[in-house]
């Protein structure tokens, strides 16, 4: 039987190929309707989130800001994008908001339980 936390990192690393293969697929998406800046964002995400598969376990603080950084840089991307075009940028602007309190929550409760 697995412990805990070895359960909770085989589902954050889970978790995180799915967000990276998720941004591939955006960035395809992306390239196909020629939004290079956009396909080229949603690349470096899922390249950023294969890193953090690499180093979640040794560095969890760093790997977990590098993650919901990008994810936020991610979400903020497609909430301008969708305002270009006219789409749903309000809901891209709350995901973006989460993510970053995500990160800023996520700090805090490390650098407390650290100190």
């Amino acid at each position: 039987m697995q412990s805990s936390n070895a359960k909770r990192n085989r589902l954050s690393r889970f978790s995180t190929a799915i967000s990276a293969v998720l941004y591939g697929i955006l960035a395809l998406e992306f390239y196909n309707r020629n939004h290079i800046p956009m396909a080229a964002l949603m690349a470096f995400a899922a390249m950023c989130n294969v890193v953090v598969m690499r180093i979640q376990v040794n560095l969890p603080l760093l790997s977990g800001i590098i993650s919901n950084t990008m994810n936020s840089l991610a979400a903020a991307g497609m909430a301008y994008h969708l305002y270009q075009e006219g789409g749903r940028y309000p809901l891209w602007i709350a995901i973006t908001l989460a993510y970053l309190t995500a990160t800023v929550v996520f700090v805090r409760k490390k650098n407390k339980a650290v100190s």
